[in-house]
């Protein structure tokens, strides 16, 4: 996990859903990201992972962005750059998972 926006270089979207589900389902009291705070509970992991799923029938994904991102040019070029595109580009790679 990296935060606020998260990094979707390299990332395999198709499978990333079912790994962040594992992470949930542990109930975490704590996360440690890789980047950003510590985070107290799984609302932006779940979050992450609607974003992965959203992503597959979505390519623009302006719902989630806006949450991250808000108005904020800065933070939506970083969604755009690191989050979206990459994604986008591995989901046409890749098949979907059921």
């Amino acid at each position: 996990m990296v935060a606020p926006v998260p990094f979707a270089f390299n990332a395999y979207p198709a499978t990333w859903p079912g790994v962040l589900d594992s992470l949930i389902a542990l109930e975490p009291s704590i996360i440690v990201p890789g980047h950003g705070p510590v985070m107290r509970d799984v609302r932006y992991v779940q979050m992450v992972r609607d974003m992965l799923v959203a992503a597959r029938t979505d390519t623009l994904l302006d719902d989630f962005r806006r949450r991250i991102a808000g108005d904020e040019k800065w933070m939506n070029s970083l969604f755009k750059n690191f989050f979206l595109r990459p994604t986008v580009a591995r989901t046409r790679e890749q098949p979907s998972c059921p």
